[in-house]
This record gives structure tokens, C-alpha cells and sequence, in this order.
């Protein structure tokens, strides 16, 4: 997972367009929420949290909705203004992350302030005498930091996830290397 970059301004630009908002209720009723979703996609077309699931909004010919990003409160809402509609709180992810974390929020990796490639990476570790049989094969995740405080973050983050187990299991490593 990395990190979200968000410019200034466009943090600016998302958290005007969400104080135009009473409630949380309000921002996602109707089409409320797709021209943020549309402000986001412009930086993010995949799960901030999986990196699996893309999350680009997708229309019919009449219009409908396909797909769309979820907001997924990093700390739970709370009835307030600075939780429920705030920027720095909403990550955008795909339908199963965001029913999936919970409030869950101290241990796990906050994908707007923090980064997995700079704390973790995943080994791949195979039978020398049948690099073609991967069912001996194991995924090793290394630490890169020396601070067991992240790392243990990502190790929960994982086991919240169960990326391991995932049927997009190459695809999502290939992207790193071993």
C-alpha cells in the first residue's frame, strides 16, 4: 500500500467541497458524493487499502452507477464535523476494505499518513529443487524498519485483510521486488 500524496491545495479543494455538508448523511445522499469521488479519482483509481480493487467510477449509458469509490472513516464517526466530513479522515476504498476494517484504527497503517513500502516487504520464498511447484512456496513478509510499532501495524493490517489469501495474490505482489 502507499501512501496517499495529496497536494495542499487538493486537500484544500476536497475539504471545501465537503463543508458545503451538515452531516455525513447529507455528503452521500443522492450524487452528493461523486463529484469528491470524481476529485479523488484523478490521483487514486484503486483501493487505498488493498490495491486491488479498482475503485474508478463507473456509469451506465443511463447514467447509473457501476462502481464507486467507498469513504471508509479511518477514525469511526462520531457526529462531528471534524471526523465525519473531514479530508485527512476519508479514504477512499473499495466496498470490501471499508466493511472489512471496522474501527479498527490504531493498528493498522493509515494509508494517508503512513506508507507500507517503506516499513515491510514481501519475499517470496521457493522449493530450489522445484522453483516451477508453488504450492511449497511461502510469502515472507521482512521488516525495512526498525521501529516494531509499524511493523506489528502491518502485520495487522495483513491479517485484517487476509491479502494473503487473496485469488489477486500475484498480481498485488508483482508489484514488489524480491
Amino acid at each position: 500500500m502507499k501512501r496517499i500524496e495529496l497536494s495542499d491545495s487538493t486537500k484544500a479543494e476536497l475539504q471545501e467541497y465537503l463543508d458545503k455538508y451538515t452531516s455525513y448523511d447529507s455528503f452521500t445522499s443522492s450524487r452528493n458524493s461523486y463529484k469528491y469521488a470524481e476529485i479523488l479519482n484523478k490521483l487514486i483509481t484503486y483501493c487505498a487499502y488493498c490495491n486491488i480493487n479498482e475503485i474508478k467510477a463507473k456509469y451506465r449509458d443511463n447514467g447509473s452507477v457501476v462502481n464507486r469509490m467507498e469513504f471508509d472513516h479511518f477514525l469511526p464517526k462520531n457526529g462531528t464535523r471534524e471526523r465525519d466530513l473531514n479530508c485527512n479522515n476519508l479514504i477512499p476504498s473499495c466496498h470490501n476494505c471499508n466493511h472489512t476494517k471496522g474501527n479498527n484504527t490504531s493498528s493498522i497503517i493509515n494509508p494517508l499518513e503512513e506508507d507500507f513500502d517503506s516499513v515491510a516487504q514481501f519475499r517470496l520464498d521457493t522449493n530450489p529443487q522445484s522453483i516451477d511447484d508453488f504450492r511449497n512456496a511461502k510469502i515472507i513478509l521482512e521488516p525495512i524498519t526498525n521501529d516494531p510499532v509499524i511493523f506489528q501495524k502491518v502485520e495487522n493490517y495483513i491479517d485484517l485483510s487476509a491479502i494473503l489469501f487473496s485469488p489477486f495474490l500475484f498480481f498485488y505482489f508483482s508489484s514488489y521486488s524480491y
